[in-house]
C-alpha cells in the first residue's frame, strides 16, 4: 500500500507491518470523517490462508492497528466501508457475509441477518440505506439504518427508547420508519403522528395478540390491492412501525366497492412532523420531516395546495359514505317497525319512504355492486367519482390543475344536493312516519347523525 499527500507527485509505502507477503489488498477506505484515517481489507486465500486481514490507521499509514476482533478466523475480508454520517460505524464484507462495528473496528458483530451465506464484494451507504453487492447472489439493500447511527452502549439500559426517524421523501419514500426499543414486552404501545403545530394526525395502538386469533375477514372485504393495516408491535427488543405518510382514511362501510378509487387518506405534504410513543408509563417524542423530491419542478407550496384539495375531496367522500350508512340504518329501522306493526297502512308508508331513501342512496353510491368487476356493468356514483378524483389529484407531485378544482366543485355541489334531499326526507316524511309508528306504540325511528 502506498499513499500520496501531494496529488500523486510523491508516494510513500505504508503497507502494514503485520500484513504477510503476497496479500491481496481488496479495498482501501478513506474515512469521510478524519483526513488521516483509513481502513484496509486484504486476503490471502489463494495462498491457502483464509484468515481475515483488516487494519485501521489514523496517521496516514505511519502506524496500523489490526482490527479483526469478532471476525471468524477463517472468514477472509473482501470489502470495508465507514458510514458517512456516524463516525466509527463501519461495515466489513467477508467471504461469507457482513459484519458491523460501532467503534472503528475495535469489535465486530455478525450482521448478515437473513442474508444467505455469500461473498460480499461491495458495500456502499447511499443516503440512509446500506447497499451491498455479492458475488453470485445479487444486490441487497437494508432500508434505513438510522437505528445503527443512534444506538449506544447504554441503549438497552433504558426501558423505552424512541429513535429519531429519518426524513422521508414524498411520493418516493416507502414510508416513515419508526424504530423503538422496549426493554420488556409492553401491555400497550401507542404511536401518534403529529403535525408541525403539534396536532395529532393519526394514532396507532398495539397490544399483545389475543390467545384466540380473531376470525379472518370475509373474502373481498379488504378490497383489491389493499395492503394489510400497519401493526404496532409490543414485544421485547427492537421494533419497527412504518407510517405510510397518509392522513386518516375517509369513512368506509361494509361491502364498499369502488372502481379506480379508494378511501385512502391524502398524502402528507412536505414539512416538519413529530412522532410520539407511549409505552411502559413513559412518553418519548422525536422530530422528523417529509421532504420534496429534489428532481421535480413543483414547489413545497404546490404540494401543500395538492394536499389541501385532496383532503377536501377525502372529506366529501367521508360525507357521502356517512350518508349511505345513515340511509341504510334508516331503512333497517323502517323494516323493523313495519314488521312489528303488521299494518298495511304503515307498510305502504314505510315502502314509499324506503324507495325515496334508496333513490338518494343510488345517487350517492352504486349499491348494485357486489364484486370488484360489477362497476363494468353499473355506472359509478358520486362517492366513487370523488374518490377517483383524489387519485387523479395525487397521481404525481404537482400543483392541482384548474380542471381538478372545477370537477371537485361540480361533484361536491351534486353531493350537497343529495345530502339536502336526505335531510328533507328526514325532517318531513320520516317525522310523519314516526307519528304513525308511535300510534302503534312502537319506538320512534332515530335519524342518526348527519
Amino acid at each position: 500500500m502506498h499513499v500520496t499527500r501531494d496529488g500523486g507527485k510523491n508516494w510513500t509505502k505504508v503497507t502494514p507491518q503485520g500484513l504477510p507477503d503476497f496479500a491481496r489488498i481488496s479495498l482501501i477506505e478513506a474515512s469521510p470523517h478524519d483526513a488521516g484515517t483509513a481502513y484496509l481489507a486484504a486476503n490471502r486465500y489463494q495462498r491457502a490462508d483464509r484468515a481475515p486481514y483488516v487494519y485501521r490507521t489514523t496517521d496516514y499509514g505511519a502506524t496500523w492497528t489490526k482490527i479483526v476482533n469478532g471476525v471468524r478466523p477463517d472468514d477472509f475480508a473482501r470489502s470495508i466501508e465507514e458510514d458517512p454520517k456516524r463516525k466509527g460505524l463501519v461495515f466489513l464484507g467477508t467471504e461469507t457475509g457482513i459484519y458491523v462495528s460501532f467503534d472503528q473496528g475495535a469489535v465486530w458483530q455478525p450482521f448478515s441477518l437473513e442474508l444467505p451465506v455469500t461473498p460480499v464484494h461491495g458495500i456502499i451507504v447511499k443516503n440512509d440505506d446500506l447497499v451491498i453487492g455479492t458475488h453470485g447472489r445479487a444486490f441487497y439493500v437494508m432500508d434505513n439504518i438510522n437505528v445503527l447511527r443512534q444506538i449506544a452502549r447504554n441503549t438497552t439500559d433504558e426501558p423505552v427508547v424512541l429513535f429519531k426517524p429519518g426524513d422521508a421523501m414524498r411520493s418516493v419514500s416507502r414510508g416513515v420508519a419508526i424504530d423503538y426499543f422496549l426493554k420488556q414486552a409492553a401491555d400497550k404501545v401507542t404511536i401518534e403522528i403529529l403535525d408541525a403545530a403539534g396536532k395529532t394526525i393519526k394514532t396507532f395502538t398495539g397490544e399483545p395478540a389475543p390467545a384466540t386469533p380473531p376470525p379472518a375477514a370475509p373474502a373481498g372485504e379488504e378490497g383489491f390491492f389493499r395492503p394489510p393495516p400497519a401493526r404496532v408491535a409490543v414485544k421485547q427488543g427492537l421494533n419497527r412501525f412504518v407510517w405510510d405518510t397518509r392522513y386518516p382514511d375517509a369513512k368506509d362501510f361494509p361491502g364498499l366497492i369502488m372502481w379506480a378509487g379508494s378511501v385512502r387518506g391524502p398524502a402528507a405534504p412536505p414539512g416538519p412532523y413529530q412522532v410520539r410513543l407511549t409505552a411502559a408509563g413513559q412518553t418519548k417524542t422525536q422530530p422528523f420531516a417529509i421532504v420534496r423530491n429534489p428532481q421535480i419542478s413543483a414547489t413545497d407550496a404546490d404540494l401543500v395546495a395538492q394536499f389541501t384539495l385532496a383532503r377536501q375531496v377525502s372529506d366529501k367522500v367521508s360525507a357521502a359514505n356517512t350518508a349511505v350508512i345513515r340511509i341504510r340504518g334508516l331503512k333497517d329501522q323502517i323494516a323493523d317497525r313495519v314488521k312489528a306493526a303488521n299494518d298495511p297502512k304503515l307498510k305502504a308508508a314505510g315502502d314509499a319512504l324506503t324507495e325515496k331513501l334508496t333513490t338518494v342512496e343510488g345517487q350517492i353510491y352504486q349499491y348494485r355492486n357486489r364484486s370488484g368487476q360489477d362497476p363494468l356493468n353499473f355506472p359509478i356514483r358520486l362517492n366513487n367519482k370523488l374518490a377517483a378524483l383524489q387519485g387523479i389529484i395525487e397521481s404525481g407531485d404537482y400543483k392541482p390543475t384548474d380542471q381538478s378544482h372545477a370537477v371537485f366543485k361540480e361533484l361536491a355541489g351534486q353531493l350537497d344536493l343529495q345530502l339536502e334531499e336526505l335531510d328533507s326526507l328526514i325532517r318531513k316524511e320520516l317525522t310523519n312516519f314516526n307519528l304513525m309508528v308511535v300510534k302503534k306504540k312502537l319506538a320512534a325511528i332515530i335519524p342518526g347523525q348527519p
